[in-house]
Protein backbone atom coordinates (compact mmCIF):
# COMPACT_ATOMS: atom_id res chain seq x y z
CA UNK A 1 0.00 0.00 0.00
CA UNK A 2 2.87 2.38 0.78
CA UNK A 3 4.30 2.03 -2.69
CA UNK A 4 0.89 2.90 -4.16
CA UNK A 5 0.79 6.09 -2.12
CA UNK A 6 4.27 6.96 -3.40
CA UNK A 7 3.00 6.22 -6.90
CA UNK A 8 0.01 8.54 -6.49
CA UNK A 9 2.10 11.37 -5.01
CA UNK A 10 4.46 11.11 -7.97
CA UNK A 11 1.54 11.22 -10.35
CA UNK A 12 0.43 14.50 -8.86
CA UNK A 13 3.64 16.12 -10.07
CA UNK A 14 3.09 15.03 -13.66
CA UNK A 15 1.59 17.76 -15.76
CA UNK A 16 1.70 20.42 -13.03
CA UNK A 17 5.46 20.53 -12.58
CA UNK A 18 6.81 23.67 -14.21
CA UNK A 19 10.54 23.34 -14.54
CA UNK A 20 12.97 26.20 -14.25
CA UNK A 21 14.75 24.80 -17.28
CA UNK A 22 13.59 27.59 -19.62
CA UNK A 23 16.98 29.26 -19.24
CA UNK A 24 18.91 26.08 -20.01
CA UNK A 25 16.86 24.04 -22.45
CA UNK A 26 17.56 22.69 -25.04
CA UNK A 27 21.00 22.15 -23.49
CA UNK A 28 19.51 19.89 -20.81
CA UNK A 29 17.73 17.71 -23.32
CA UNK A 30 20.74 17.49 -25.62
CA UNK A 31 23.00 16.41 -22.73
CA UNK A 32 20.48 13.87 -21.48
CA UNK A 33 20.14 12.24 -24.89
CA UNK A 34 23.91 12.29 -25.41
CA UNK A 35 24.33 10.46 -22.08
CA UNK A 36 22.05 7.63 -23.20
CA UNK A 37 23.84 7.40 -26.52
CA UNK A 38 27.29 7.32 -24.89
CA UNK A 39 26.98 5.67 -21.50
CA UNK A 40 24.22 3.17 -22.29
CA UNK A 41 25.86 2.01 -25.52
CA UNK A 42 26.70 -1.41 -24.02
CA UNK A 43 23.36 -1.84 -22.24
CA UNK A 44 22.27 -5.47 -21.74
CA UNK A 45 18.89 -7.02 -22.51
CA UNK A 46 16.15 -6.80 -19.86
CA UNK A 47 17.71 -3.82 -18.08
CA UNK A 48 16.88 -0.19 -17.36
CA UNK A 49 19.76 2.20 -18.04
CA UNK A 50 20.08 5.59 -16.35
CA UNK A 51 20.61 8.49 -18.73
CA UNK A 52 20.21 11.80 -16.91
CA UNK A 53 18.68 13.18 -13.68
CA UNK A 54 16.13 12.78 -12.32
CA UNK A 55 15.35 9.05 -12.45
CA UNK A 56 13.74 7.37 -9.42
CA UNK A 57 13.16 3.64 -8.93
CA UNK A 58 11.09 1.66 -6.43
CA UNK A 59 12.17 -1.97 -6.18
CA UNK A 60 9.86 -4.94 -5.79
CA UNK A 61 9.98 -7.74 -3.24
CA UNK A 62 12.08 -10.04 -5.43
CA UNK A 63 14.97 -7.63 -5.88
CA UNK A 64 18.11 -9.48 -4.79
CA UNK A 65 20.02 -6.26 -4.14
CA UNK A 66 19.32 -2.58 -4.41
CA UNK A 67 21.42 -1.09 -7.19
CA UNK A 68 21.30 2.68 -7.19
CA UNK A 69 21.04 4.73 -10.36
CA UNK A 70 23.48 7.54 -9.61
CA UNK A 71 25.66 7.88 -12.71
CA UNK A 72 24.87 7.82 -16.43
CA UNK A 73 25.23 4.27 -17.69
CA UNK A 74 24.18 2.61 -14.41
CA UNK A 75 21.68 -0.18 -15.15
CA UNK A 76 19.42 -2.50 -13.17
CA UNK A 77 17.46 -5.66 -14.10
CA UNK A 78 13.84 -5.03 -15.02
CA UNK A 79 12.72 -7.98 -12.89
CA UNK A 80 13.69 -5.92 -9.83
CA UNK A 81 11.71 -2.81 -10.80
CA UNK A 82 8.29 -2.16 -9.31
CA UNK A 83 7.99 1.29 -10.88
CA UNK A 84 10.22 4.09 -12.08
CA UNK A 85 9.86 7.75 -12.95
CA UNK A 86 11.73 10.50 -14.76
CA UNK A 87 11.19 14.22 -14.15
CA UNK A 88 12.44 17.65 -15.16
CA UNK A 89 12.50 19.11 -11.67
CA UNK A 90 15.38 21.26 -10.39
CA UNK A 91 16.92 22.01 -13.78
CA UNK A 92 17.10 18.40 -14.92
CA UNK A 93 15.56 16.40 -17.76
CA UNK A 94 15.16 12.82 -16.67
CA UNK A 95 15.96 10.18 -19.28
CA UNK A 96 16.12 6.39 -19.10
CA UNK A 97 16.13 3.54 -21.61
CA UNK A 98 14.93 -0.04 -21.19
CA UNK A 99 15.68 -3.05 -23.34
CA UNK A 100 12.91 -5.58 -22.69
CA UNK A 101 10.98 -8.44 -24.30
CA UNK A 102 7.40 -8.94 -25.44
CA UNK A 103 5.30 -11.74 -26.85
CA UNK A 104 3.76 -11.41 -30.30
CA UNK A 105 0.20 -12.10 -31.38
CA UNK A 106 0.99 -15.56 -32.74
CA UNK A 107 4.09 -16.85 -30.96
CA UNK A 108 5.14 -17.40 -27.37
CA UNK A 109 8.83 -16.85 -28.14
CA UNK A 110 9.82 -13.42 -26.74
CA UNK A 111 10.83 -10.65 -29.15
CA UNK A 112 13.06 -7.65 -28.35
CA UNK A 113 11.63 -4.19 -27.72
CA UNK A 114 12.99 -0.83 -26.56
CA UNK A 115 11.46 1.86 -24.34
CA UNK A 116 12.84 5.39 -23.89
CA UNK A 117 11.26 7.58 -21.19
CA UNK A 118 12.05 11.30 -21.00
CA UNK A 119 10.84 14.45 -19.29
CA UNK A 120 8.00 13.87 -16.81
CA UNK A 121 6.98 10.18 -16.84
CA UNK A 122 5.89 7.50 -14.38
CA UNK A 123 5.71 3.80 -15.32
CA UNK A 124 4.36 1.11 -13.01
CA UNK A 125 5.77 -2.26 -14.09
CA UNK A 126 2.75 -4.58 -14.27
CA UNK A 127 4.75 -7.28 -15.99
CA UNK A 128 6.34 -8.46 -12.76
CA UNK A 129 2.84 -9.03 -11.35
CA UNK A 130 1.51 -10.57 -14.55
CA UNK A 131 3.60 -13.74 -14.46
CA UNK A 132 1.54 -15.64 -11.90
CA UNK A 133 2.50 -19.13 -13.05
CA UNK A 134 5.81 -20.94 -13.16
CA UNK A 135 7.20 -21.40 -16.66
CA UNK A 136 9.87 -23.85 -17.82
CA UNK A 137 11.64 -24.18 -21.16
CA UNK A 138 11.46 -27.76 -22.43
CA UNK A 139 13.01 -29.37 -25.51
CA UNK A 140 11.50 -31.95 -27.81
CA UNK A 141 13.88 -34.94 -27.66
CA UNK A 142 11.87 -37.63 -29.43
CA UNK A 143 13.52 -38.64 -32.71
CA UNK A 144 10.26 -38.41 -34.61
CA UNK A 145 9.26 -35.12 -32.94
CA UNK A 146 5.92 -34.72 -31.19
CA UNK A 147 2.40 -33.38 -31.60
CA UNK A 148 0.96 -30.57 -29.50
CA UNK A 149 -2.63 -31.61 -28.83
CA UNK A 150 -5.70 -29.71 -27.64
CA UNK A 151 -6.26 -32.25 -24.82
CA UNK A 152 -3.88 -34.40 -22.73
CA UNK A 153 -4.71 -37.57 -24.64
CA UNK A 154 -3.64 -39.21 -27.89
CA UNK A 155 -7.21 -38.64 -29.08
CA UNK A 156 -6.89 -34.86 -28.74
CA UNK A 157 -6.91 -32.66 -31.81
CA UNK A 158 -3.42 -31.92 -33.16
CA UNK A 159 -2.69 -28.21 -32.79
CA UNK A 160 0.81 -28.27 -34.22
CA UNK A 161 3.50 -30.89 -34.97
CA UNK A 162 6.95 -29.95 -33.62
CA UNK A 163 10.36 -31.27 -34.63
CA UNK A 164 13.09 -32.71 -32.44
CA UNK A 165 15.17 -29.91 -30.89
CA UNK A 166 12.26 -27.46 -30.73
CA UNK A 167 12.13 -25.44 -27.49
CA UNK A 168 8.69 -24.75 -26.00
CA UNK A 169 7.43 -22.82 -22.98
CA UNK A 170 5.75 -25.20 -20.53
CA UNK A 171 3.26 -23.86 -17.97
CA UNK A 172 1.76 -26.96 -16.31
CA UNK A 173 1.66 -30.72 -15.96
CA UNK A 174 -1.36 -33.05 -16.01
CA UNK A 175 -2.63 -34.69 -12.82
CA UNK A 176 -1.31 -38.10 -13.90
CA UNK A 177 2.07 -36.59 -14.83
CA UNK A 178 1.92 -37.96 -18.38
CA UNK A 179 1.37 -34.68 -20.26
CA UNK A 180 2.98 -31.25 -20.18
CA UNK A 181 0.94 -28.14 -20.91
CA UNK A 182 2.77 -25.86 -23.38
CA UNK A 183 2.32 -22.87 -25.62
CA UNK A 184 2.65 -23.69 -29.31
CA UNK A 185 4.85 -21.56 -31.54
CA UNK A 186 1.65 -19.79 -32.63
CA UNK A 187 0.72 -18.98 -29.05
CA UNK A 188 -2.04 -21.61 -28.63
CA UNK A 189 -2.18 -23.54 -25.35
CA UNK A 190 -1.93 -27.31 -25.73
CA UNK A 191 -0.41 -30.56 -24.45
CA UNK A 192 2.61 -32.69 -25.37
CA UNK A 193 3.45 -36.15 -24.00
CA UNK A 194 6.13 -36.06 -21.31
CA UNK A 195 7.95 -38.99 -22.92
CA UNK A 196 8.92 -36.74 -25.85
CA UNK A 197 10.48 -33.85 -23.89
CA UNK A 198 13.37 -32.95 -21.59
CA UNK A 199 13.29 -30.24 -18.94
CA UNK A 200 12.75 -29.54 -15.23
CA UNK A 201 9.01 -30.21 -15.27
CA UNK A 202 8.99 -30.87 -11.50
CA UNK A 203 8.75 -27.10 -11.00
CA UNK A 204 5.43 -26.93 -12.87
CA UNK A 205 2.02 -26.68 -11.23
CA UNK A 206 -0.72 -29.23 -11.86
CA UNK A 207 -2.94 -28.15 -14.74
CA UNK A 208 -6.24 -29.27 -16.24
CA UNK A 209 -7.83 -28.64 -19.65
CA UNK A 210 -10.71 -27.00 -17.78
CA UNK A 211 -8.48 -24.35 -16.19
CA UNK A 212 -8.79 -20.77 -17.40
CA UNK A 213 -5.59 -19.96 -19.37
CA UNK A 214 -3.39 -17.41 -17.66
CA UNK A 215 -1.83 -14.68 -19.75
CA UNK A 216 1.93 -14.33 -19.60
CA UNK A 217 3.14 -10.74 -19.28
CA UNK A 218 6.87 -10.04 -19.28
CA UNK A 219 8.47 -7.12 -17.38
CA UNK A 220 7.44 -3.82 -19.04
CA UNK A 221 5.21 -5.64 -21.52
CA UNK A 222 2.43 -4.44 -19.24
CA UNK A 223 2.59 -0.97 -17.66
CA UNK A 224 0.51 1.78 -16.16
CA UNK A 225 1.77 5.07 -17.53
CA UNK A 226 1.38 8.78 -16.92
CA UNK A 227 3.37 11.56 -18.60
CA UNK A 228 3.47 15.28 -19.03
CA UNK A 229 1.70 16.68 -22.10
CA UNK A 230 2.51 19.92 -23.99
CA UNK A 231 5.38 20.63 -21.59
CA UNK A 232 8.41 20.97 -23.87
CA UNK A 233 9.60 24.14 -22.12
CA UNK A 234 11.20 25.59 -25.24
CA UNK A 235 11.06 25.14 -29.00
CA UNK A 236 12.73 22.33 -30.92
CA UNK A 237 12.76 19.93 -27.96
CA UNK A 238 10.41 16.99 -27.34
CA UNK A 239 7.48 16.97 -24.98
CA UNK A 240 7.49 14.44 -22.14
CA UNK A 241 6.54 10.91 -23.06
CA UNK A 242 7.64 7.40 -23.89
CA UNK A 243 8.97 5.98 -27.15
CA UNK A 244 8.49 2.25 -27.71
CA UNK A 245 9.99 0.38 -30.65
CA UNK A 246 9.25 -3.24 -31.57
CA UNK A 247 10.55 -5.42 -34.37
CA UNK A 248 8.86 -5.10 -37.76
CA UNK A 249 9.27 -8.77 -38.64
CA UNK A 250 5.81 -10.17 -39.18
CA UNK A 251 3.44 -10.80 -36.28
CA UNK A 252 2.84 -7.68 -34.13
CA UNK A 253 4.25 -7.44 -30.62
CA UNK A 254 1.62 -7.11 -27.88
CA UNK A 255 1.76 -4.53 -25.08
CA UNK A 256 -0.73 -3.81 -22.30
CA UNK A 257 -0.73 -0.11 -21.39
CA UNK A 258 -3.26 1.51 -19.04
CA UNK A 259 -5.76 -1.26 -19.73
CA UNK A 260 -5.34 -0.83 -23.50
CA UNK A 261 -4.01 -3.65 -25.69
CA UNK A 262 -1.54 -2.41 -28.32
CA UNK A 263 -0.46 -4.74 -31.15
CA UNK A 264 2.54 -2.99 -32.66
CA UNK A 265 4.78 -3.40 -35.68
CA UNK A 266 7.12 -0.42 -35.47
CA UNK A 267 7.47 2.61 -33.22
CA UNK A 268 5.00 4.63 -31.12
CA UNK A 269 5.17 7.75 -28.96
CA UNK A 270 2.89 7.58 -25.93
CA UNK A 271 1.54 10.29 -23.65
CA UNK A 272 -1.10 9.84 -20.95
CA UNK A 273 -2.94 12.07 -18.50
CA UNK A 274 -6.40 11.96 -16.90
CA UNK A 275 -7.45 15.18 -18.68
CA UNK A 276 -6.02 14.45 -22.13
CA UNK A 277 -6.38 10.67 -22.12
CA UNK A 278 -3.79 8.39 -23.67
CA UNK A 279 -2.36 9.49 -27.00
CA UNK A 280 -0.89 6.78 -29.23
CA UNK A 281 1.19 8.33 -32.03
CA UNK A 282 2.49 5.84 -34.62
CA UNK A 283 5.90 7.13 -35.67
CA UNK A 284 6.54 4.33 -38.12
CA UNK A 285 4.84 1.04 -38.94
CA UNK A 286 1.34 0.21 -37.75
CA UNK A 287 -0.37 -0.17 -34.39
CA UNK A 288 -3.78 -1.53 -33.42
CA UNK A 289 -5.29 -0.39 -30.11
CA UNK A 290 -8.16 -2.20 -28.38
CA UNK A 291 -10.14 -0.98 -25.36
CA UNK A 292 -13.73 -0.95 -24.08
CA UNK A 293 -15.01 -3.23 -26.86
CA UNK A 294 -13.55 -1.01 -29.57
CA UNK A 295 -10.53 -1.21 -31.87
CA UNK A 296 -8.65 1.17 -34.16
CA UNK A 297 -5.71 0.57 -36.49
CA UNK A 298 -3.30 3.51 -36.59
CA UNK A 299 -1.00 4.08 -39.55
CA UNK A 300 2.26 6.01 -39.71
CA UNK A 301 1.69 9.73 -39.18
CA UNK A 302 -1.55 9.36 -37.19
CA UNK A 303 -2.62 9.45 -33.53
CA UNK A 304 -5.55 7.90 -31.68
CA UNK A 305 -6.86 9.10 -28.32
CA UNK A 306 -8.28 6.81 -25.63
CA UNK A 307 -10.10 8.70 -22.88
CA UNK A 308 -9.07 7.71 -19.36
CA UNK A 309 -9.98 8.05 -15.71
CA UNK A 310 -8.17 7.21 -12.46
CA UNK A 311 -9.19 4.08 -10.57
CA UNK A 312 -9.05 3.71 -6.79
CA UNK A 313 -5.34 2.86 -6.89
CA UNK A 314 -4.47 5.96 -8.89
CA UNK A 315 -3.96 4.08 -12.16
CA UNK A 316 -5.31 5.21 -15.52
CA UNK A 317 -8.00 3.00 -17.06
CA UNK A 318 -9.89 3.46 -20.35
CA UNK A 319 -13.43 4.84 -20.26
CA UNK A 320 -14.20 4.84 -24.00
CA UNK A 321 -13.21 2.91 -27.11
CA UNK A 322 -10.26 4.37 -29.07
CA UNK A 323 -11.11 7.40 -31.20
CA UNK A 324 -10.74 7.49 -34.98
CA UNK A 325 -7.08 8.24 -35.79
CA UNK A 326 -6.22 11.78 -36.88
CA UNK A 327 -3.10 13.22 -38.48
CA UNK A 328 -0.66 14.24 -35.75
CA UNK A 329 1.29 17.50 -35.64
CA UNK A 330 4.52 16.59 -37.41
CA UNK A 331 6.33 19.73 -36.25
CA UNK A 332 5.64 18.89 -32.60
CA UNK A 333 6.95 15.33 -32.93
CA UNK A 334 9.88 15.94 -35.26
CA UNK A 335 12.25 16.51 -32.33
CA UNK A 336 11.58 13.13 -30.69
CA UNK A 337 14.83 11.33 -29.70
CA UNK A 338 14.38 8.44 -32.13
CA UNK A 339 18.17 8.14 -32.53
CA UNK A 340 18.19 6.37 -29.15
CA UNK A 341 16.21 3.47 -30.63
CA UNK A 342 18.16 0.49 -32.01
CA UNK A 343 16.48 0.27 -35.41
CA UNK A 344 16.70 3.20 -37.86
CA UNK A 345 13.52 5.27 -37.86
CA UNK A 346 12.16 8.73 -38.60
CA UNK A 347 9.01 10.55 -37.60
CA UNK A 348 6.40 9.61 -40.18
CA UNK A 349 4.62 12.29 -42.14
CA UNK A 350 1.36 12.26 -44.06
CA UNK A 351 2.68 14.49 -46.84
CA UNK A 352 -0.82 15.70 -47.72
CA UNK A 353 -0.93 17.67 -44.49
CA UNK A 354 1.60 19.92 -46.26
CA UNK A 355 0.80 19.38 -49.93
CA UNK A 356 -2.44 20.38 -51.67
CA UNK A 357 -3.48 17.92 -54.39
CA UNK A 358 -3.72 18.97 -58.02
CA UNK A 359 -6.93 20.93 -58.79
CA UNK A 360 -9.74 18.72 -60.09
CA UNK A 361 -9.88 20.65 -63.36
CA UNK A 362 -6.13 20.27 -63.89
CA UNK A 363 -5.48 24.04 -63.99
CA UNK A 364 -2.37 25.59 -62.45
CA UNK A 365 -2.90 26.25 -58.70
CA UNK A 366 -0.96 29.53 -58.93
CA UNK A 367 -2.73 30.96 -61.97
CA UNK A 368 -4.17 34.41 -61.32
CA UNK A 369 -2.66 34.75 -57.82
CA UNK A 370 -2.38 38.30 -56.49
CA UNK A 371 1.15 39.58 -56.03
CA UNK A 372 0.58 40.15 -52.32
CA UNK A 373 -1.03 36.73 -51.68
CA UNK A 374 0.82 34.29 -49.37
CA UNK A 375 3.61 32.54 -51.25
CA UNK A 376 2.63 29.30 -52.95
CA UNK A 377 4.59 27.06 -55.27
CA UNK A 378 3.82 24.21 -57.60
CA UNK A 379 5.88 21.89 -59.81
CA UNK A 380 6.37 21.23 -63.47
CA UNK A 381 5.48 18.05 -65.35
CA UNK A 382 8.42 16.09 -63.91
CA UNK A 383 7.39 16.85 -60.31
CA UNK A 384 9.97 17.36 -57.53
CA UNK A 385 11.60 15.36 -54.76
CA UNK A 386 10.93 16.25 -51.13
CA UNK A 387 13.96 15.53 -48.94
CA UNK A 388 14.79 15.37 -45.23
CA UNK A 389 17.59 17.95 -45.59
CA UNK A 390 18.28 20.74 -48.10
CA UNK A 391 20.72 18.57 -50.00
CA UNK A 392 20.47 16.43 -53.15
CA UNK A 393 22.14 13.65 -51.18
CA UNK A 394 19.51 13.60 -48.40
CA UNK A 395 16.89 10.81 -48.31
CA UNK A 396 13.79 11.36 -50.46
CA UNK A 397 10.76 11.25 -48.14
CA UNK A 398 8.07 12.01 -50.73
CA UNK A 399 7.54 13.18 -54.29
CA UNK A 400 5.51 16.25 -55.16
CA UNK A 401 3.57 15.53 -58.36
CA UNK A 402 2.74 17.83 -61.29
CA UNK A 403 0.59 20.80 -60.22
CA UNK A 404 0.38 19.81 -56.60
CA UNK A 405 1.10 22.87 -54.44
CA UNK A 406 2.36 23.98 -51.05
CA UNK A 407 3.06 27.08 -48.98
CA UNK A 408 6.61 27.31 -47.60
CA UNK A 409 7.34 28.34 -44.02
CA UNK A 410 10.92 29.37 -44.75
CA UNK A 411 13.81 29.29 -47.20
CA UNK A 412 17.52 28.66 -46.81
CA UNK A 413 20.69 28.06 -48.73
CA UNK A 414 21.18 24.31 -48.66
CA UNK A 415 24.25 22.17 -48.21
CA UNK A 416 24.72 22.27 -52.00
CA UNK A 417 24.86 26.07 -52.04
CA UNK A 418 21.44 26.36 -53.74
CA UNK A 419 18.18 27.82 -52.30
CA UNK A 420 15.56 25.45 -50.81
CA UNK A 421 11.98 25.84 -49.54
CA UNK A 422 11.22 24.55 -46.04
CA UNK A 423 7.77 23.00 -45.57
CA UNK A 424 8.28 21.66 -42.04
CA UNK A 425 11.09 20.40 -39.85
CA UNK A 426 13.17 17.98 -41.95
CA UNK A 427 10.98 18.59 -45.04
CA UNK A 428 12.67 20.47 -47.89
CA UNK A 429 12.27 20.98 -51.65
CA UNK A 430 14.74 22.76 -53.94
CA UNK A 431 13.45 26.07 -55.21
CA UNK A 432 14.67 25.60 -58.80
CA UNK A 433 12.30 22.61 -59.15
CA UNK A 434 9.28 24.79 -58.38
CA UNK A 435 7.18 27.57 -59.94
CA UNK A 436 5.96 30.27 -57.56
CA UNK A 437 3.06 32.63 -57.17
CA UNK A 438 2.22 35.35 -54.66
CA UNK A 439 4.61 37.21 -52.34
CA UNK A 440 7.50 34.74 -52.08
CA UNK A 441 10.08 37.47 -51.44
CA UNK A 442 8.75 37.88 -47.88
CA UNK A 443 9.20 34.19 -46.92
CA UNK A 444 11.48 34.08 -43.90
CA UNK A 445 15.16 33.55 -44.62
CA UNK A 446 16.70 30.81 -42.48
CA UNK A 447 20.20 29.59 -41.83
CA UNK A 448 20.64 25.85 -42.18
CA UNK A 449 23.58 24.41 -40.31
CA UNK A 450 22.59 20.72 -40.32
Amino acid sequence: MIKHWIWMITLMTIGISVSAQSMTCPMLQEQALANIDEFCATQSANTLCYGHPTVSVVYNDVAEEILQLTEPGNSIPLTSVDWFSTSNEADTWGTARAFFQVFSTDAIAPKPATLVAFGNTVLFNKGTDGITIQTVDIEITSTQGANIRALPTTEGRIIEPVLRGTTLTAVGISENGAWVQVYSNRGELGWVTISAVAGDVDALSTASPDDEPQELILPLQGVNLQTGVADAGCTDVPESGVLIQTAMDGSPSVLFINGVTLALNGTVFLQAQPDSGMLVHVIDGTGTVSAVDGEQTIDTGYVSRIFMSLDDDGFLVPTEAPATPLVYDYNVLSSLPIDLLPAPSRVGLDIYTLITPRPIGGESPIAGMALDAPCKFTTGQTGANIRSEPSPNAPIIAVMAFRESAEPIGRAVGLDGLPWWKLADDVWIRIDTTVTGGDCASVERLTYDG
